[in-house]
């Protein structure tokens, strides 16, 4: 059993397991284009059956991204490949112009995780990704800004006058301020 699948609670990540990775976003862009596929259908058919295939896609597209390593691995992608083939298969008995659109998908869907998991850096360098990075850090950046703001307002709240000084200081150590001051 590899090292991986022993601590089946940590959160996978791309950084500690790439494929983990890569098998999230097969199987949540692949539901997607099953709802998206079966909301074409449902338009234009009205069959109710599409409508229990877009809850049913929804809920299994929301299982994917679970944390837990073991609700992201291998067997679970090929099941829910088989699943979405399943789905293909009906639409084709129903619809062949959109069986045959999402039989395309999902061969794209296949082709595009290969060329990933070959060079991460495809995902990483997107402009969407980018985009979306960019939007964070300026996101954390006036986070930032306003905490300094607020904590210069604070210190200027906290500086406090000599009077007030003088009214926290001891008796005895505002005779000696005043003795001090008096030159003596």
């Amino acid at each position: 059993m590899k090292n991986w699948q022993n601590d089946g609670l940590v959160k996978a990540t791309k950084s500690n397991v790439p494929h983990l990775y890569l098998y999230t976003w097969i199987r949540a862009s692949g539901w997607c284009f099953t709802i998206l596929n079966s909301v074409i259908i449902l338009i234009l058919t009205k069959d109710m059956l599409c409508l229990e295939i877009i809850l049913l896609a929804l809920g299994l597209m929301r299982i994917s991204f679970f944390s837990r390593k073991y609700d992201r691995s291998l067997p679970r992608t090929i099941l829910d490949i088989l699943l979405m083939l399943l789905f293909a298969f009906i639409y084709i008995l129903d619809v062949q112009k959109i069986g045959y659109l999402y039989c395309i998908e999902l061969i794209c869907i296949i082709y595009f995780s290969i060329k990933i998991e070959k060079d991460n850096n495809i995902i990483d360098n997107h402009k969407i990704v980018l985009w979306w990075r960019h939007k964070k850090q300026e996101h954390r950046i006036k986070e930032i800004k306003t905490r300094v703001e607020e904590n210069k307002k604070r210190r200027v709240d906290l500086q406090m006058t000599e009077e007030e000084k003088m009214k926290r200081l001891s008796r005895h150590q505002r005779k000696q301020n005043k003795k001090q001051r008096n030159g003596r």
